[in-house]
């Protein structure tokens, strides 16, 4: 039986660092070819491997782009999670975790390339569904919403799916659309709290 499970844990190990690697491998084609002329075949020849090895890990090159994007997002989730672990000011908690990703995003390989206009026929065949990028924004939010709520600086009526909902839409125009305006990390912290904040926090000792 400790045999027969040895075998099936080295089978997964081994199928998991394959995984990996094809991951780094389109990658590296992403960023060589561009996203629209990589194909299987480019994969498979990076990585070092055949093709039918490929196909037994993704059925087609959307699915591989999928588990780049879900990745690179996974990575920014855990940044975000740590660097505002200390936070205890529900502004600065907003703020911060803003700059956040306009500071980390870009850096990442490929989830920048789909903020540009000419990407939406490739965000539309991802196989990532909407309440994906929803539920990890409630996890993020979700701890300083309630001590921001307890502590009645939240706007009446304003609730944790739209607070959610505005900070996600207000995150990727500027991805998608750079301020011409607020370009330094003081401008654009200033533009946070200037026109992001007082929609959704009352500003202390304001009412």
């Amino acid at each position: 039986m400790s045999i027969t499970v040895e075998k099936v844990d080295k089978r997964r190990i081994r199928s998991q660092v394959t995984r990996q690697k094809i991951i780094a491998a389109a990658i590296e084609c992403y960023q060589q070819f561009g996203v629209e002329n990589t194909y299987m075949e480019d994969v498979a020849n990076q990585a070092g491997i055949g093709r039918a090895t490929l196909y037994r890990h993704f059925n087609n090159q959307d699915e591989i782009l999928t588990e780049v994007v879900i990745s690179e997002l996974g990575e920014l989730r855990q940044h975000l999670k740590k660097d505002l672990a200390t936070q205890n000011s529900p502004a600065e908690y907003i703020v911060k975790g803003c700059l956040i990703v306009f500071q980390e995003c870009p850096k990442q390989a490929i989830t920048p390339l789909l903020f540009k206009p000419e990407a939406s026929s490739i965000i539309s065949r991802l196989s990532i569904a909407e309440e994906d990028f929803v539920n990890m924004g409630m996890e993020l939010m979700q701890p300083f919403y309630q001590r921001a709520k307890k502590a009645g600086l939240v706007r009446e009526g304003v609730t944790l799916s739209q607070m959610v909902e505005w900070i996600t839409r207000f995150i990727v125009s500027i991805l998608a659309n750079p301020s011409q305006e607020f370009k330094t990390k003081k401008q654009v912290e200033h533009m946070l709290n200037r026109f992001l904040l007082p929609s959704l926090l009352i500003e202390q000792g304001s009412e």
